[in-house]
Parts: C-alpha cells; sequence; structure tokens
C-alpha cells in the first residue's frame, strides 16, 4: 500500500474533519467534492489551488480538462470522475482520489457498497467495484478544476538487501576503483538500487553518502558504497576474494655432515665366467740329481730325458711353456755334471 493510503486511513479516524458540510451525524453522505478538497488538504495540499469546488462533482469533472477512460493508467492521487444518472444537468456527478494507482482503490464519499468502509458513507473502492453499483465512469484526470494536487509520494524505503542512492548520482564502473571505467548512464540520486553483493577493497572512498573501502556488485559493473545513504553491509553477500598465499618451494632435506656413512657404491656387474686352465706341474728333477750324487750318471740322464719328455705343453698355457723352461735348464746343468 502507498503512503497515501495510509494517510486516507488516518484521515478517517477524523471524520467529519473540520470544513465538512455534513453533520456528525450525517458525516459524508452527498459531499463526496468537499471530501476530495479537505483530504487534498490534510495529504499535501494543493501545489495549485482550483478554480471553483462545485458546485458539484459533474461540474468539476466538466473543467478538468480531457478525462482518460483508462482506469489502469492511473496515478497516484489521480481524481476519477463518474455519472450517476444519465449525466443531464440534474445529475450530481461524483468523485474520488486514488490511492494505489490504477483505479484499485479509491477514497470516496457514497453510501453506496464499498469494499473497505471506514467511516459512515467514507471508504474504499475500485473504478470497477463502483461501476457495478450503476455508475457510468467518465474517467481520470490529475486536474481538478484547473487545481493540482501537492501531493509527492515518498519513495519507498529500501529493503534489507537494497541501497539507496544518495544526494548524487553514483557513478557505474568497469572495476571496484575509482580508476575503472565509467559506464553509460549513472544511478540516479535517490533511486533504489539491488546489488548481488559487495567486495572490500583498500582504498576508501569518499562521496554523497560518506567514506568506505566497499564497493557494491551488479551485473555487469560496480558502485562505490559511498555513493549510497546505507554505508553498512548488513544483509548483503560477501563477494571479496580470497586471497591466494603462494606454494613456498620445498625446504632442501638437511645433511647431516657427521654422517659416517658413505655414499654406496655404484654396483659393478659380476665378471665374466670363464673356463677354467689346467695349471703343468712344475718337473720333479729330485731323483736325477740323486742319481748324480751317486755317480750313476746314465741312470740320471735317463731321467731327464724322461722328464723332458713328460714336461712339453699339452696346450697353450703359459706354465706349459715355464715347465718345458724348468726342464731344459736341469739337463743342461746335468749334462754339465756328467762330461
Amino acid at each position: 500500500m502507498s503512503h497515501l493510503y495510509d494517510l486516507a486511513v488516518a484521515f478517517s479516524k477524523k471524520s467529519p474533519p473540520p470544513g465538512a458540510k455534513r453533520s456528525a451525524t450525517e458525516d459524508w453522505r452527498d459531499a463526496c467534492g468537499a471530501l476530495v478538497n479537505q483530504f487534498t488538504l490534510y495529504a499535501g495540499g494543493w501545489a495549485k489551488n482550483p478554480s471553483a469546488y462545485g458546485p458539484n462533482a459533474r461540474v468539476i469533472g466538466d473543467h478538468s480538462g480531457p478525462l482518460n477512460t483508462n482506469a489502469a493508467a492511473a496515478p497516484i492521487s489521480a481524481f476519477h470522475f463518474w455519472y450517476l444518472d444519465a449525466g443531464g444537468a440534474d445529475d450530481l456527478g461524483h468523485v474520488g482520489r486514488d490511492l494505489n494507482g490504477g483505479g484499485t482503490d479509491i477514497l470516496m464519499a457514497t453510501g453506496r457498497a464499498v469494499k473497505v468502509r471506514l467511516a459512515p458513507y467514507l471508504g474504499i473502492q475500485s473504478v470497477a467495484g463502483y461501476n457495478a453499483t450503476g455508475a457510468r465512469y467518465r474517467g481520470w484526470s490529475t486536474n481538478y478544476y484547473g487545481g493540482i494536487s501537492g501531493y509527492v509520494e515518498p519513495a519507498p524505503a529500501p529493503t534489507a538487501t537494497q541501497r539507496q542512492v544518495a544526494g548524487k548520482n553514483a557513478v557505474r564502473r568497469d572495476a571496484p576503483a575509482t580508476s575503472g571505467k565509467a559506464l553509460g548512464s549513472p544511478l540516479l540520486a535517490g533511486s533504489i538500487q539491488t546489488p548481488k553483493g559487495f567486495i572490500t577493497t583498500d582504498t576508501p572512498v569518499t562521496a554523497a553518502g560518506g567514506t568506505s573501502p566497499v564497493w557494491l556488485v551488479f551485473d555487469g559493473f560496480y558502485s562505490a558504497l559511498a555513493c549510497f545513504t546505507d554505508l553498512g553491509t548488513h544483509d548483503l553477500t560477501d563477494l571479496t576474494p580470497t586471497p591466494v598465499d603462494p606454494t613456498p618451494e620445498p625446504e632442501p632435506a638437511p645433511i647431516d655432515e657427521l654422517d659416517p656413512t658413505p655414499d654406496p657404491a655404484t654396483p659393478q656387474p659380476d665378471p665374466t665366467p670363464t673356463e677354467p686352465v689346467d695349471e703343468p706341474a712344475v718337473p720333479d728333477l729330485s731323483d736325477a740329481a740323486a742319481a748324480v750324487g751317486a755317480g750313476d750318471d746314465e741312470t740320471a740322464a735317463q731321467i731327464i730325458t724322461d722328464t723332458n719328455q713328460t714336461a712339453k705343453p699339452s696346450n697353450a698355457g703359459i706354465w706349459g711353456g715355464i715347465a718345458v723352461a724348468v726342464a731344459g735348464i736341469v739337463t743342461f746343468i746335468v749334462t754339465l755334471f756328467i762330461h
């Protein structure tokens, strides 16, 4: 409901107001024009006084400019007019004041059916509802015999999640900083806006609403909270990005300089196995020496000859060569003794 609707309810508690042309027992009966004038004086007064206040609603309607028959288009505080009969000279007509706009709730003085009865002969009815009583709708106007109401419906109070722009327009920016690019038309002073949330920065901004480091987040733009009447962040979602700490480099493992354990040696492959080589025995010439000592040279010579034959290498190994060489040396020595 509008503020004007609330004023109408408060006004009804003072019925009849000063200047009413009805007695307290009759209240507002047949005084629809007087009601409109008295209620206008109560709620904002006349910005421009009417040229006349009568003699009746039909005549006032005749002098209120072109009447718009589309009741749904009527603004708050518009004046609605009806014929009660055929609309002739004897038709007094009827008038009421729109409280919410659109012709849905009209304050009027009538004894006919209303949807909200505020006092005897005073109530609230819609255009359609009053038409249903047999009245014929003429239309609405913001002009009342030349008079213009001074009432201005106050802007609705913002909800908990809304914010109202302060005394100057608020710039829309593409980033949450005064260095951000201004985007198109600003948010108008006094307008109520519904942000998605807020971002807190490190730099306070001073504007018409005060000083704050907070920026409101909207679809596609940002606006400094300092441009609004309420500098609180209550009931708003905090969209400030969480700072991400860089991942620290891993510290190298400590080296124990006293650790005597050497690094393990690089494993070596096992040597390639080879075939075993027979090592020939060194010739035994002790018997030949004994024969020489006994003076039996012939036996010694025979032993050396036999040994020399058996000591010949059966393969190309180095030990075979050594055995042959030893046998040759011994033979030479024995031969010397013999000869």
